[in-house]
């Protein structure tokens, strides 16, 4: 990496790397806020738009659960027993219409609550109470646990000090009372294990209008609030509350109906303002601590309304946040790395050029400085370069053969077959050296070549060009004829010579032969190396036994 960034700043110079750098710089100056901003805008509104969604949907069911409940508490006070009850009651015990006693209706409601507990698991209890005698309940079966229990006469209680009764009984026929939501209670005491429960009732009339009592449908709400509360992420948290801000439920299960423990913790005491379906943003009155929020009002009797609420803090976007400036700051690293690496890339790809086009100049200077032709040309004989040495030898200026052929040029007629296989040698990779030829120049003067064809391959190895160099050998030619020519009158002379030489020997040998005196000669160390016929027959010795065996001691 620092040989790399030594190219860069040696090629491109420290002024222009410095340059790079500062631009890295400016750009994650200016685009890191805008960045975290218009992450920061985008995800608040995601965040709302999940929190709206989550909050309508839960109040959209919760409301829907209270309309279903109406429906089943009109529709079990319009069971025959209802009415039965009535008509027995006031007529001594029984029914004048169909002759049943009290006892007997008070059973068949009974079985028909027991049936519709049995189906409605959420549904705690549900009681037939009268106005008579303090509003003592008359039918009442009951949920405990998994059993549904009916109540027997001596556990039946008066109710008429409860709202949800007296709050009834001024509402007309077919209308149903909703109560406000609060623990259930049982003797006046709130019952154990908490029970969040909601009252739906509906007042009673006999045949003449007169109000005779009511139909209570107490409901557990846990599975309602649990429902409400579900499907959350960790960082989310679900509030819900009544009319005056009372918590129904809290993230912290004490907080929750603190109303009725005698510990009252309010909306307005936790947050900085009342609970209001209009905001978007508040704070946490105990840290300052900032929140998103999605809330809904949702009325269902008058006054009475279940506030749900959903709140995210804002560590949720700074996360987000956070995490959009690490991918960008990540992005921006990337892109100063592809950078480098593209200027060192450029750094590389100059430096090679450079040193191409010095290597290029330096062969420009080799091929126009060399005494011997250098002519390059294509696949077709074609002529692509032409050097000066070329010009004097064969006597055309570049521009009158650059695009022409050499054939059509410098090669003669009973060549050109010639030439074309040894372009052919040469396109099929082959380098052929020293190839002594002929070729004519501009005058038609015939020229003894000697010529090195090779063949000039691009990066990819694929063969281009042919490069030729034509050494003109006219001179060495004309020496070497002389050279023959010399040598052949030597021989001559020399041939002439030995015939003297040979008869000349051919003289001697007989004048030694027929002498009548002996002859004989020897070396300086006295090796014998003549002997003639007159000297063996005086010494008694033969010459094949002296000559150059013995020397002059044994004859003296």
């Amino acid at each position: 990496m620092i040989e790399a960034l030594k190219i860069i700043i040696t090629t491109f110079k420290m002024r222009f790397l410095s340059f790079v750098l500062l631009l890295f710089v400016v750009l994650t100056v200016l685009m890191i806020p805008v960045s975290d901003r218009n992450v920061r805008i985008k995800e608040e509104r995601q965040l709302e738009n999940h929190l709206r969604n989550a909050v309508d949907e839960r109040s959209k069911a919760f409301m829907a659960s209270i309309e279903r409940l109406k429906r089943d508490t009109l529709f079990l006070a319009g069971t025959p027993p209802i009415q039965g009850i009535i008509r027995a009651k006031n007529n001594g015990g029984i029914d004048p219409q169909v002759n049943n006693a009290t006892e007997v209706w008070e059973q068949r409601l009974q079985e028909i609550f027991s049936a519709y507990l049995e189906i409605q698991p959420g549904v705690q209890q549900v009681r037939y109470i009268g106005v008579a005698d303090q509003g003592r309940e008359l039918v009442r079966v009951d949920r405990k646990g998994q059993k549904i229990a009916v109540i027997g006469a001596a556990q039946l209680q008066q109710k008429a000090d409860r709202d949800y009764f007296f709050e009834s009984l001024n509402r007309a026929l077919g209308e149903v009372y909703v109560s406000k939501i609060d623990l259930n209670r049982e003797f006046g005491e709130i019952e154990i294990p908490h029970i969040p429960t909601l009252r739906l009732a509906t007042p009673v009339f006999d045949k003449a209008g007169s109000a005779f009592g009511v139909l209570v449908i107490n409901v557990n709400l846990l599975d309602i609030f649990a429902t409400i509360g579900a499907d959350f992420s960790s960082d989310e948290n679900v509030y819900l509350v009544n009319s005056d801000g009372d918590f129904l439920m809290h993230p912290e299960a004490g907080r929750a109906f603190g109303f009725e423990l005698g510990a009252p913790f309010r909306w307005q005491d936790e947050f900085d303002r009342t609970f209001s379906s209009k905001e978007n943003k508040l704070y946490r009155v105990s840290d300052g601590a900032l929140f998103y929020i999605a809330a809904r009002e949702n009325y269902y009797d008058g006054d009475h309304s279940l506030g749900v609420a959903v709140l995210a803090p804002e560590s949720v976007v700074d996360q987000t946040v956070a995490a959009a400036r690490t991918y960008n700051l990540i992005i921006l690293v990337s892109l100063l790395f592809i950078t480098l690496v593209f200027l060192y890339l450029m750094a590389i790809n100059i430096r090679r050029r450079e040193e191409s086009a010095r290597q290029n100049s330096s062969m420009a200077a080799i091929v126009e400085g060399s005494n011997d032709a250098i002519v390059s040309e294509t696949v077709d004989g074609v002529i692509h370069s032409w050097n000066d040495a070329a010009q004097r030898m064969f006597g055309y200026a570049t521009e009158q053969v650059v695009g022409k052929t050499m054939n059509s040029l410098v090669v003669p007629e009973d060549l050109e077959d010639e030439a074309v296989m040894l372009r052919k040698r040469v396109f099929n990779g082959e380098t052929i050296p020293n190839f002594e030829t002929r070729r004519r120049d501009q005058d038609g003067d015939v020229i003894y070549v000697s010529i090195t064809v090779s063949p000039v391959k691009d990066a990819n190895g694929r063969i281009f060009a042919a490069a030729n160099i034509i050494r003109d050998i006219s001179d060495m030619k004309a020496a070497q004829a002389q050279l023959v020519e010399m040598n052949h009158r030597l021989e001559e002379q020399v041939a002439a010579r030995t015939s003297e030489l040979e008869a000349s020997g051919v003289l001697q040998d007989a004048i030694l032969a027929n002498a009548g005196y002996a002859i004989f000669a020897n070396k300086p160390d006295g090796t014998i190396t003549l002997f003639n016929p007159a000297a063996e027959a005086m010494l008694g010795y033969s010459a094949s036994e002296m000559v150059n065996k013995r020397t002059m001691q044994v004859m003296f």
